[in-house]
């Protein structure tokens, strides 16, 4: 082979070569530091940006459709509580002995401050009833006596059931009203406090009609001084108690002090 054909075949070589060259595609270019953080910085970007709209789409759905709140139930208030009225009179001084009252088969259950309770008669036809008008004589409740000095206490009541009123036991036991003293009495009575055969009222051997009023009467002193509290109870010939007052509990008190 000449020279001049060798050339020529070396020049056809090298067009062959740089068209497969041509043909073949480009590499792609590295990117660089800076180009690589902004498109990192343009994804995030991106990411957030979705985000953000998916959480509105949310909150537009839920304001578009609000659930249903249910109202706070109302907390009912207490009703109010009323205190109900002390016997002022039932207060013994400390110390001294006090029984329970009597129990009642009363037909009124709520008397006004003076009215006592209603207890039929033996037969159911009547019933006794009355009203304390108040204390009568010197010795008032809260008065001072003397030391072994001899008392009357006198209260003055009215007739206000439908029942008379016996004087005589023997005559009308079924209607005959007498005084009982509580137990744990405190002062002294000289003439005893066993009363069931004295008549209810003083200075009358008539009936206590319906509507009359009448006085009943204890004698008491008191042996030593100090302040003292009794009771008496107005008692139906069936023994029962007949208490006055809003609770109808109440009896014919004595509430004294005594100095030498």
């Amino acid at each position: 082979m000449n020279k001049r054909k060798f050339l020529i075949l070396t020049g056809l070589v090298l067009v062959a070569l740089l068209g497969l060259n041509a043909c073949k595609p480009a590499s792609p270019a590295t990117p660089s530091a800076v180009e690589i953080a902004t498109r990192v910085a343009e994804t995030q970007m991106a990411k957030a940006t979705e985000i953000a709209v998916q959480q509105m789409a949310i909150k537009l759905t839920e304001m578009a459709n609000p659930t249903n709140t249910p109202m706070p139930t109302k907390t009912p208030m207490p009703a109010p509580t009323l205190a109900q009225p002390t016997a002022a009179v039932h207060t013994p001084a400390a110390g001294t002995q006090t029984s329970a009252n009597p129990t009642t088969t009363a037909a009124t259950t709520n008397p006004s401050t003076n009215q006592s309770v209603k207890h039929w008669d033996k037969s159911g036809k009547c019933y006794f009833s009355f009203e304390f008008i108040g204390d009568i004589g010197g010795v008032q409740t809260g008065s001072t006596v003397k030391v072994s000095q001899g008392n009357y206490k006198t209260w003055r009541i009215k007739n206000s059931g439908t029942c008379a009123w016996s004087m005589n036991k023997d005559q009308k036991p079924d209607y005959f009203l007498y005084l009982k003293p509580e137990g744990g009495y405190t002062l002294n009575y000289p003439k005893g406090v066993n009363l069931t055969g004295v008549p209810l009222c003083i200075n009358t051997s008539d009936d206590i009609q319906p509507g009359d009023t009448c006085d009943v009467q204890v004698y008491f002193m008191a042996l030593s001084e100090g302040k003292f509290y009794d009771y008496w109870n107005v008692t139906t010939p069936l023994g029962e108690f007949i208490g006055y007052g809003p609770s109808g509990n109440w009896s014919l008190g004595i509430a004294v002090s005594a100095a030498n």
